[in-house]
Protein backbone atom coordinates (compact mmCIF):
# COMPACT_ATOMS: atom_id res chain seq x y z
CA UNK A 1 0.00 0.00 0.00
CA UNK A 2 1.41 3.44 -0.89
CA UNK A 3 2.70 5.46 2.03
CA UNK A 4 0.03 8.10 1.55
CA UNK A 5 -2.70 5.60 2.46
CA UNK A 6 -1.21 4.91 5.88
CA UNK A 7 -2.14 8.45 6.96
CA UNK A 8 -5.70 8.43 5.64
CA UNK A 9 -7.48 5.77 7.58
CA UNK A 10 -8.88 8.22 10.18
CA UNK A 11 -9.95 10.90 7.65
CA UNK A 12 -13.44 11.42 6.16
CA UNK A 13 -14.02 9.64 2.87
CA UNK A 14 -14.51 12.89 0.93
CA UNK A 15 -11.19 14.22 2.21
CA UNK A 16 -9.51 10.93 1.38
CA UNK A 17 -10.78 10.98 -2.21
CA UNK A 18 -9.79 14.61 -2.71
CA UNK A 19 -6.29 14.00 -1.38
CA UNK A 20 -5.76 10.81 -3.36
CA UNK A 21 -6.89 12.45 -6.59
CA UNK A 22 -4.20 15.06 -6.09
CA UNK A 23 -1.49 12.36 -6.17
CA UNK A 24 -2.00 10.16 -9.23
CA UNK A 25 -4.81 8.39 -10.98
CA UNK A 26 -3.18 5.02 -10.37
CA UNK A 27 -2.90 5.60 -6.64
CA UNK A 28 -6.42 7.02 -6.63
CA UNK A 29 -7.99 3.86 -8.07
CA UNK A 30 -5.90 1.54 -5.94
CA UNK A 31 -6.59 3.54 -2.79
CA UNK A 32 -10.32 3.79 -3.50
CA UNK A 33 -10.61 0.03 -3.66
CA UNK A 34 -8.40 -0.49 -0.59
CA UNK A 35 -9.86 2.20 1.66
CA UNK A 36 -13.53 1.97 0.74
CA UNK A 37 -13.44 -1.83 0.63
CA UNK A 38 -15.15 -1.96 -2.75
CA UNK A 39 -15.46 -5.59 -3.73
CA UNK A 40 -15.80 -6.94 -7.25
CA UNK A 41 -15.28 -3.49 -8.79
CA UNK A 42 -14.32 -3.54 -12.48
CA UNK A 43 -11.63 -1.00 -13.21
CA UNK A 44 -12.41 -0.88 -16.89
CA UNK A 45 -9.15 -2.62 -17.85
CA UNK A 46 -6.84 -0.02 -16.26
CA UNK A 47 -5.34 -2.67 -13.98
CA UNK A 48 -6.26 -5.65 -16.14
CA UNK A 49 -3.42 -8.10 -16.39
CA UNK A 50 -1.59 -8.71 -19.67
CA UNK A 51 -3.70 -11.76 -20.48
CA UNK A 52 -7.12 -10.30 -19.71
CA UNK A 53 -7.38 -8.35 -22.92
CA UNK A 54 -5.38 -8.48 -26.15
CA UNK A 55 -2.15 -6.57 -26.45
CA UNK A 56 -2.59 -4.53 -29.62
CA UNK A 57 0.39 -4.09 -31.86
CA UNK A 58 1.21 -2.44 -35.15
CA UNK A 59 4.06 -2.32 -37.63
CA UNK A 60 5.98 0.86 -36.91
CA UNK A 61 9.01 2.14 -38.77
CA UNK A 62 11.04 -0.14 -41.04
CA UNK A 63 14.52 0.88 -42.09
CA UNK A 64 14.73 0.25 -45.84
CA UNK A 65 18.08 -1.53 -45.39
CA UNK A 66 16.19 -4.51 -43.96
CA UNK A 67 14.45 -5.11 -47.31
CA UNK A 68 11.28 -6.41 -45.67
CA UNK A 69 7.81 -5.31 -46.73
CA UNK A 70 5.21 -4.23 -44.18
CA UNK A 71 2.91 -7.02 -45.38
CA UNK A 72 5.64 -9.59 -44.77
CA UNK A 73 6.30 -8.20 -41.30
CA UNK A 74 2.57 -8.47 -40.51
CA UNK A 75 2.50 -12.11 -41.66
CA UNK A 76 5.47 -13.05 -39.48
CA UNK A 77 3.99 -11.19 -36.52
CA UNK A 78 0.76 -13.15 -36.97
CA UNK A 79 2.77 -16.39 -36.92
CA UNK A 80 4.57 -15.30 -33.74
CA UNK A 81 1.22 -14.42 -32.17
CA UNK A 82 -0.16 -17.84 -33.09
CA UNK A 83 2.64 -19.64 -31.23
CA UNK A 84 1.25 -18.21 -27.97
CA UNK A 85 -2.46 -18.34 -28.78
CA UNK A 86 -2.54 -21.84 -30.27
CA UNK A 87 -0.49 -23.45 -27.52
CA UNK A 88 -2.11 -21.95 -24.44
CA UNK A 89 -5.54 -22.47 -22.92
CA UNK A 90 -6.68 -18.85 -22.89
CA UNK A 91 -10.06 -18.42 -24.57
CA UNK A 92 -9.48 -14.78 -25.49
CA UNK A 93 -6.87 -13.47 -27.89
CA UNK A 94 -3.57 -12.56 -26.34
CA UNK A 95 -2.47 -10.26 -29.15
CA UNK A 96 -4.25 -8.35 -31.88
CA UNK A 97 -2.98 -6.44 -34.86
CA UNK A 98 -4.29 -2.90 -34.97
CA UNK A 99 -2.97 -0.10 -37.23
CA UNK A 100 -3.21 2.12 -34.15
CA UNK A 101 -2.05 -0.54 -31.68
CA UNK A 102 -0.30 0.25 -28.43
CA UNK A 103 2.93 -1.63 -29.20
CA UNK A 104 4.86 -0.55 -32.29
CA UNK A 105 7.12 -3.12 -33.94
CA UNK A 106 10.04 -1.16 -35.38
CA UNK A 107 12.92 -2.37 -37.52
CA UNK A 108 16.00 -0.38 -36.54
CA UNK A 109 19.22 -0.93 -38.49
CA UNK A 110 22.44 -0.87 -36.48
CA UNK A 111 25.67 -2.82 -36.07
CA UNK A 112 23.75 -5.97 -35.18
CA UNK A 113 22.20 -6.23 -38.63
CA UNK A 114 25.54 -5.32 -40.14
CA UNK A 115 26.93 -8.32 -38.27
CA UNK A 116 24.09 -10.46 -39.58
CA UNK A 117 24.84 -9.28 -43.11
CA UNK A 118 28.48 -10.21 -42.55
CA UNK A 119 27.35 -13.64 -41.35
CA UNK A 120 25.28 -14.03 -44.51
CA UNK A 121 28.28 -13.11 -46.62
CA UNK A 122 30.46 -15.67 -44.84
CA UNK A 123 27.78 -18.33 -45.15
CA UNK A 124 27.36 -17.54 -48.83
CA UNK A 125 31.11 -17.73 -49.35
CA UNK A 126 31.28 -21.05 -47.50
CA UNK A 127 28.39 -22.37 -49.56
CA UNK A 128 30.08 -21.31 -52.80
CA UNK A 129 33.35 -22.86 -51.70
CA UNK A 130 31.60 -26.06 -50.73
CA UNK A 131 29.83 -26.23 -54.09
CA UNK A 132 33.09 -25.48 -55.87
CA UNK A 133 34.86 -28.15 -53.86
CA UNK A 134 32.10 -30.65 -54.61
CA UNK A 135 32.37 -29.87 -58.35
CA UNK A 136 36.15 -30.23 -58.23
CA UNK A 137 35.91 -33.52 -56.37
CA UNK A 138 33.35 -34.77 -58.88
CA UNK A 139 35.65 -33.82 -61.77
CA UNK A 140 38.62 -35.29 -59.93
CA UNK A 141 36.85 -38.60 -59.41
CA UNK A 142 35.77 -38.71 -63.08
CA UNK A 143 39.30 -37.90 -64.28
CA UNK A 144 40.82 -40.41 -61.88
CA UNK A 145 38.41 -43.12 -63.06
CA UNK A 146 39.18 -42.31 -66.71
CA UNK A 147 42.91 -42.44 -65.98
CA UNK A 148 42.65 -45.77 -64.16
CA UNK A 149 40.59 -47.28 -67.00
CA UNK A 150 43.00 -45.96 -69.62
CA UNK A 151 45.96 -47.23 -67.62
CA UNK A 152 44.47 -50.74 -67.47
CA UNK A 153 43.81 -50.67 -71.21
CA UNK A 154 47.31 -49.38 -71.88
CA UNK A 155 48.94 -52.08 -69.79
CA UNK A 156 46.89 -54.73 -71.54
CA UNK A 157 47.80 -53.35 -74.98
CA UNK A 158 51.43 -53.03 -73.93
CA UNK A 159 51.53 -56.65 -72.76
CA UNK A 160 50.03 -57.85 -76.06
CA UNK A 161 52.50 -55.76 -78.04
CA UNK A 162 55.45 -57.06 -76.09
CA UNK A 163 54.21 -60.62 -76.56
CA UNK A 164 53.89 -60.16 -80.35
CA UNK A 165 57.23 -58.31 -80.49
CA UNK A 166 58.92 -61.17 -78.64
CA UNK A 167 57.41 -63.72 -81.01
CA UNK A 168 58.51 -61.67 -84.02
CA UNK A 169 62.07 -61.27 -82.74
CA UNK A 170 62.29 -64.97 -81.97
CA UNK A 171 61.20 -65.87 -85.51
CA UNK A 172 63.62 -63.41 -87.08
CA UNK A 173 66.48 -64.92 -85.07
CA UNK A 174 65.45 -68.40 -86.17
CA UNK A 175 65.56 -67.50 -89.86
CA UNK A 176 68.80 -65.61 -89.42
CA UNK A 177 70.30 -68.71 -87.83
CA UNK A 178 69.20 -70.62 -90.92
CA UNK A 179 70.93 -68.21 -93.26
CA UNK A 180 67.93 -66.08 -94.10
CA UNK A 181 64.21 -66.41 -94.72
CA UNK A 182 62.72 -67.35 -98.07
CA UNK A 183 61.10 -64.45 -99.99
CA UNK A 184 57.52 -65.24 -98.92
CA UNK A 185 58.51 -65.50 -95.23
CA UNK A 186 60.60 -62.34 -95.55
CA UNK A 187 57.54 -60.43 -96.83
CA UNK A 188 55.47 -61.85 -93.98
CA UNK A 189 58.03 -60.75 -91.42
CA UNK A 190 58.16 -57.26 -92.95
CA UNK A 191 54.36 -56.99 -92.73
CA UNK A 192 54.47 -58.02 -89.04
CA UNK A 193 57.23 -55.49 -88.43
CA UNK A 194 55.05 -52.72 -89.93
CA UNK A 195 52.10 -53.77 -87.75
CA UNK A 196 54.31 -53.84 -84.68
CA UNK A 197 55.56 -50.33 -85.52
CA UNK A 198 51.95 -49.14 -85.79
CA UNK A 199 51.14 -50.76 -82.43
CA UNK A 200 54.15 -49.06 -80.88
CA UNK A 201 53.03 -45.69 -82.20
CA UNK A 202 49.55 -46.34 -80.79
CA UNK A 203 51.10 -47.17 -77.44
CA UNK A 204 53.06 -43.93 -77.49
CA UNK A 205 49.85 -42.02 -78.28
CA UNK A 206 48.22 -43.93 -75.45
CA UNK A 207 51.08 -42.88 -73.15
CA UNK A 208 50.60 -39.23 -74.07
CA UNK A 209 46.87 -39.51 -73.30
CA UNK A 210 47.69 -41.17 -69.98
CA UNK A 211 50.05 -38.32 -69.14
CA UNK A 212 47.32 -35.80 -70.01
CA UNK A 213 44.83 -37.63 -67.79
CA UNK A 214 47.40 -37.85 -64.99
CA UNK A 215 47.96 -34.09 -65.14
CA UNK A 216 44.20 -33.50 -65.15
CA UNK A 217 43.81 -35.66 -62.05
CA UNK A 218 46.63 -33.81 -60.31
CA UNK A 219 45.20 -30.43 -61.33
CA UNK A 220 41.82 -31.25 -59.83
CA UNK A 221 43.50 -32.65 -56.72
CA UNK A 222 45.54 -29.46 -56.35
CA UNK A 223 42.47 -27.26 -56.88
CA UNK A 224 40.53 -29.32 -54.38
CA UNK A 225 43.27 -28.85 -51.79
CA UNK A 226 43.35 -25.10 -52.40
CA UNK A 227 39.58 -24.78 -52.07
CA UNK A 228 39.59 -27.01 -48.99
CA UNK A 229 42.22 -24.81 -47.33
CA UNK A 230 40.28 -21.68 -48.23
CA UNK A 231 37.07 -23.23 -46.90
CA UNK A 232 38.74 -24.23 -43.64
CA UNK A 233 40.27 -20.77 -43.20
CA UNK A 234 36.92 -19.10 -43.88
CA UNK A 235 35.10 -21.48 -41.58
CA UNK A 236 37.65 -20.88 -38.81
CA UNK A 237 37.28 -17.10 -39.17
CA UNK A 238 33.52 -17.44 -39.23
CA UNK A 239 33.52 -19.62 -36.12
CA UNK A 240 35.82 -17.30 -34.19
CA UNK A 241 33.74 -14.23 -35.06
CA UNK A 242 30.22 -15.58 -34.99
CA UNK A 243 30.31 -19.06 -33.45
CA UNK A 244 28.30 -20.12 -30.43
CA UNK A 245 24.74 -19.50 -29.33
CA UNK A 246 23.42 -15.96 -29.58
CA UNK A 247 21.57 -14.08 -26.92
CA UNK A 248 18.11 -12.83 -27.73
CA UNK A 249 19.36 -9.33 -28.36
CA UNK A 250 18.33 -8.97 -31.97
CA UNK A 251 15.01 -7.61 -30.72
CA UNK A 252 13.90 -5.97 -27.48
CA UNK A 253 10.58 -5.21 -25.85
CA UNK A 254 10.55 -1.74 -24.30
CA UNK A 255 6.98 -1.33 -23.11
CA UNK A 256 5.51 0.64 -25.99
CA UNK A 257 7.57 -0.97 -28.71
CA UNK A 258 9.30 -4.09 -29.90
CA UNK A 259 12.47 -2.96 -31.65
CA UNK A 260 13.96 -5.43 -34.12
CA UNK A 261 17.67 -4.94 -34.73
CA UNK A 262 18.64 -8.00 -36.71
CA UNK A 263 17.40 -11.18 -38.35
CA UNK A 264 18.66 -13.53 -41.01
CA UNK A 265 15.52 -15.16 -42.38
CA UNK A 266 11.80 -15.27 -41.69
CA UNK A 267 12.17 -18.19 -39.26
CA UNK A 268 14.80 -16.33 -37.27
CA UNK A 269 12.62 -13.20 -37.12
CA UNK A 270 9.54 -15.19 -36.10
CA UNK A 271 11.37 -16.78 -33.17
CA UNK A 272 12.69 -13.39 -32.01
CA UNK A 273 9.21 -11.82 -32.20
CA UNK A 274 7.65 -14.79 -30.39
CA UNK A 275 10.24 -14.33 -27.63
CA UNK A 276 9.49 -10.60 -27.35
CA UNK A 277 5.74 -11.23 -27.33
CA UNK A 278 6.42 -13.37 -24.26
CA UNK A 279 8.12 -10.41 -22.60
CA UNK A 280 5.16 -8.23 -23.57
CA UNK A 281 2.97 -10.65 -21.60
CA UNK A 282 5.25 -10.12 -18.61
CA UNK A 283 7.11 -13.41 -18.85
CA UNK A 284 10.78 -13.44 -17.89
CA UNK A 285 13.48 -15.80 -19.14
CA UNK A 286 13.25 -19.49 -18.25
CA UNK A 287 16.03 -22.04 -17.78
CA UNK A 288 15.13 -24.64 -20.42
CA UNK A 289 17.28 -24.19 -23.55
CA UNK A 290 14.49 -25.54 -25.77
CA UNK A 291 12.10 -22.88 -24.53
CA UNK A 292 10.95 -19.84 -26.47
CA UNK A 293 11.75 -17.76 -23.38
CA UNK A 294 15.28 -19.10 -22.91
CA UNK A 295 17.78 -16.25 -23.04
CA UNK A 296 19.79 -17.79 -25.89
CA UNK A 297 18.84 -18.77 -29.41
CA UNK A 298 20.11 -22.31 -29.13
CA UNK A 299 17.90 -25.41 -29.16
CA UNK A 300 14.53 -23.94 -30.14
CA UNK A 301 12.89 -25.16 -33.32
CA UNK A 302 13.09 -22.44 -35.94
CA UNK A 303 10.79 -24.03 -38.49
CA UNK A 304 8.02 -24.95 -36.07
CA UNK A 305 8.47 -23.07 -32.78
CA UNK A 306 6.39 -24.39 -29.89
CA UNK A 307 6.01 -23.47 -26.26
CA UNK A 308 7.91 -25.78 -23.94
CA UNK A 309 6.56 -26.94 -20.56
CA UNK A 310 8.75 -24.26 -18.97
CA UNK A 311 7.21 -21.62 -21.25
CA UNK A 312 3.70 -22.81 -20.38
CA UNK A 313 4.45 -22.83 -16.65
CA UNK A 314 5.77 -19.26 -16.85
CA UNK A 315 2.72 -18.25 -18.86
CA UNK A 316 0.34 -19.76 -16.29
CA UNK A 317 2.17 -17.99 -13.48
CA UNK A 318 1.37 -14.71 -15.20
CA UNK A 319 -2.08 -15.45 -16.58
CA UNK A 320 -3.75 -18.12 -14.46
CA UNK A 321 -5.44 -15.70 -12.04
CA UNK A 322 -6.91 -13.41 -14.65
Amino acid sequence: MPTVLLRLLDRPVCDIIQLIMSTSSAYFLTALVAVLGIGGLSLGGVFAGPCSQPITYRVGTIDERFSIATSTAKEILAEAEAVWEENTDKENELFMYDPDGDVAVNFIFDDRQQTTNAVDQYESALSDLEMSHDDIISNYEAAKSAHETALRDYRSAQAQYEERLSAYNQRVRMWNDRGGAPPEVHEELLAKKRRLSQELESLRTFERELERLRKTVNTFASRGNVVAREYNQTATTFSSRFGGAREFNQATYVGEAINVYQFEEADDLRLALTHEFGHALGIDHVDDSESIMYYLMEDQGLENPRLSPADLAAFRDICSNE
